[in-house]
């Protein structure tokens, strides 16, 4: 449930010549009930993962890729200055597989390995005044409404989206089905507002408060900007990695 890639990058990887797939995990009888009620999207690529929880034997000659659930990296080991295994820590599942409670326990194994590829991550930053789940990192909510906890009262007037609302998953289609939602519940919330609702340029208040923003027409700027960049690599684009640098490319000073 918790698998952050997509269905079409699980899709060609199982494609691969030569390549044995594998799902492990302590959960999936449990996942499996729950298929019916999960959002077509997630579904699709959960059943498509547990296809390959009881895959039959590999040949000799196999790459073999496990992908395994409920375990944390917790340390590389190394001999003589080289990498020699990776120690995985078990998870203990509890609560809702959609929003899972997750605590380490004793268990570990020692996987052999020689090489070790890690991922950027990505993790939400906290913002002051704001709930926050150490658990889950992401922000406690209830159809994008901001909760004091998860299942907690509504904070009123607070609400967020994307991945601190969800965590670090979907497409960009996703994040665009998200905010839609979010912007969704609040017009719904509107009438429940205990202040009138100013009309205005919302340029001109986020300037008086000193919040730094990117308009529309500068978006744009940086799509072309990383469209360039790219095709000089000849890629697509290249993404700008600093959130400084997409602010100084398009020259916001606020």
């Amino acid at each position: 449930m918790q698998f952050q890639g997509t269905i079409k990058e699980v899709r060609e990887f199982t494609k691969l010549s030569g390549v044995h797939l594998s799902v492990e995990s302590d959960n999936i009888s449990e996942i499996r009930s729950l298929l019916p009620s999960i959002p077509r999207p997630k579904k699709r690529l959960t059943d498509l993962l547990l296809k390959h929880s009881s895959p039959p034997a590999p040949s000799p000659e196999d790459i073999r890729v496990s992908i395994k659930f409920g375990w944390s990296p917790e340390r590389i080991e190394t001999t003589e200055g080289k990498v020699s295994g990776i120690v995985l820590r078990k998870n203990l599942i509890t609560g809702d597989m959609m929003t899972p409670v997750i605590t380490p326990t004793d268990d570990r194994i020692t996987v052999p390995c020689t090489c070790v590829i890690t991922s950027i991550g990505y993790k939400v930053i906290r913002l002051p005044g704001v709930p926050f789940c150490d658990t889950t990192h992401r922000i406690p909510e209830h159809l994008s409404r901001v909760l004091e906890s998860h299942g907690g009262a509504r904070v009123p007037g607070l609400y967020t989206s994307g991945w601190a609302r969800r965590g670090s998953d979907g497409v960009i289609a996703t994040t665009i089905t998200d905010s839609a939602n979010t912007a969704l519940s609040i017009l719904e919330d509107v009438g429940e507002w205990d202040r009138e609702v100013e009309e205005g340029d919302v340029c001109e208040l986020l300037r008086e408060r000193g919040v730094e923003y990117v308009t529309f027409g500068q978006w744009q700027e940086i799509d072309e900007v990383e469209k360039e960049k790219g095709r000089e690599m000849g890629k697509p684009r290249e993404k700008m990695k600093c959130y400084q640098e997409m602010l100084d490319k398009v020259k916001t000073i606020l």
